[in-house]
Order: structure tokens, then sequence, then C-alpha cells
């Protein structure tokens, strides 16, 4: 080879050339609206999105809950802060808190300010994520279903 860095350059820059589009990919929830938007379903849907914000045809779940017995005290307290700092995101229009009847289980339910499908709620399901990791929930862990779930 007479000229091995022009080579490896040239080859370099087509590579990069190749992975371009690849940036602009962003992997998301297809909510599937638009194959049934002739359906009564479909009107719903739209009427839904298009009258109240957009992410309340898209909620966030976040459960807590323990294996064996109640939630301690201080778990329900964990739950009432996370709860209260969700509440405060500006990405969030409403959030609810609801405990089962066993008192093992707690449902946060978080509506996005956004679409179910744009980044800002995809962002905002990281953060709850990032901050349901780290609560102070003592003796268990919180699972985010879907979410976080989107339901």
């Amino acid at each position: 080879m007479r000229h091995p860095v022009a080579i490896t350059a040239i080859g370099t820059l087509a590579l990069g050339a190749l992975l371009l589009p690849v940036s602009g990919l962003r992997y998301g929830l297809d909510l599937g609206a638009s194959e049934v938007a002739s359906s009564p379903a479909g009107q719903g849907y739209t009427l839904v999105s298009e009258s109240f914000a957009p992410g309340l045809t898209g909620p966030i779940s976040v459960t807590v809950s323990r294996d064996r017995g109640r939630l301690t005290g201080a778990q329900v307290t964990a739950v009432s802060r996370f709860t209260v700092a969700t509440a405060a995101n500006g990405r969030v229009t409403r959030v609810t808190s609801a405990r089962s009847q066993d008192g093992t289980t707690s449902l946060i339910t978080v509506w996005p300010r956004y679409a179910a499908d744009s980044t800002q709620t995809a962002s905002l399901v990281g953060q709850l994520r990032g901050a349901a990791r780290t609560a102070p929930w003592p003796l268990g862990s919180p699972s985010t279903s879907g979410a976080c779930q989107r339901r």
C-alpha cells in the first residue's frame, strides 16, 4: 500500500458518513393511534388528546411494594415525598398516590404535560426512574411499572 494514512482517512470518513442517519434515530412509544383513527376508539383518543393535556392519554405508573407486610411509616413518608417532588416537576400536570387496602403497595400515577411519545416524556420517565432508584425506600425497592410504565 502506497498511502495507508490517506486510505484509512477516506475509509473513516466513509464510515462516518454512513453513521450520520443513526444520530437521528429516536426510540419511543408508538401508541398506534393512527391505526385506529377512523374507529370510535380512535376518534375518542383524538378528541381527548386535542381537548386536554397531551399526556392525559399516557399516564406513567410508579409502584412501591413490600414482599412481606405493610409499608412502614418511613416508606409511606418516602412515597409522599416522592409524590410531592414529582408534582413540582414542570413536565407533569397531575400526580396521584393511592395505597392498597392491605397496605403492602402504593401506586403513584403521573400525568405528563407532553404526549407519551415525546422526547420530553421519555426524559421525564428517565428522571422518575432515577429518582425512584435513589429514593429512601427502606426495606424494599420500588418497581417502575413500565416507567415507569405508560398505560
